[in-house]
């Protein structure tokens, strides 16, 4: 979540009434943003102006009251956040004029590890962007592949870990002291595979997507997979 220097942002609550850049409406990342600032910071999800740079991919009917805006043909959203156009952008890769260190755009927040250390506290998950899914014939007919390819991303997961128990494979000096950091604070891994593993990340988008317009009646996290 980054910010333009001179809208006197300072918390969440400051966003009310401002307009905040998006790539779309309903990609992950953007309900996951939109809802925890509805749901965990008291920022009303029709007291913002959201501004998307593409297309939504899939047809929906905004809540009521919600104000959602494209921007212009030809502009471009980080320009647009940098000369004050949006007041702020919700984006998973770090905006170009933060990387460059211009001093127009800094985070919302200051110590935002701290803050998300603090939200893991909190709710004692880690969210989640992406599913691997099979097509059902494949599953007919070879039943093997659903647990094999489990496995494998399972021993992968075990591997890449192992890769920083020495710093001779990892350009960060002190990637052991940092794992063990993150293991202290978040248990073996937070990059947890499974339904179960991820079943209150699950029910969590599924709340947001509700709240959001973008599904018409709530769901059970089996009926995602059934």
């Amino acid at each position: 979540m980054y910010v333009i220097t001179s809208a006197g942002i300072v918390s969440p609550q400051d966003l009310i009434g401002k307009r905040v850049g998006l790539r779309s409406f309903q990609t992950t990342l953007s309900v996951l943003a939109k809802g925890d600032l509805s749901h965990e910071y008291g920022v009303p999800l029709d007291q913002v102006t959201w501004v998307t740079s593409t297309e939504e991919p899939v047809p929906f009917q905004p809540p009521s009251g919600v104000k959602i805006q494209r921007v212009p043909q030809g502009k471009d959203i980080e320009t647009m956040l940098e000369e004050g156009e949006v007041d702020a952008y919700f984006v998973p890769k770090i905006p170009r004029p933060f990387v460059s260190g211009s001093p127009r755009v800094a985070r919302l927040f200051a110590d935002w590890q701290e803050e998300e250390s603090a939200f893991y506290q909190r709710k004692d998950f880690f969210p989640i962007m992406h599913v691997v899914a099979l097509k059902a014939e494949i599953i007919a007919e070879h039943p093997w592949v659903a647990s094999s390819l489990y496995n494998a991303f399972e021993e992968a997961n075990q591997i890449a870990f192992h890769y920083y128990d020495d710093p001779n494979w990892s350009y960060l000096a002190w990637a052991p002291q940092l794992v063990n950091k993150q293991q202290q604070a978040m248990g073996a891994s937070p990059w947890a595979n499974g339904l179960e593993a991820n079943r209150k990340n699950l029910e969590r988008f599924i709340q947001y997507e509700l709240h959001q317009g973008l599904i018409s009646q709530p769901m059970e996290v089996a009926d995602l997979f059934s």
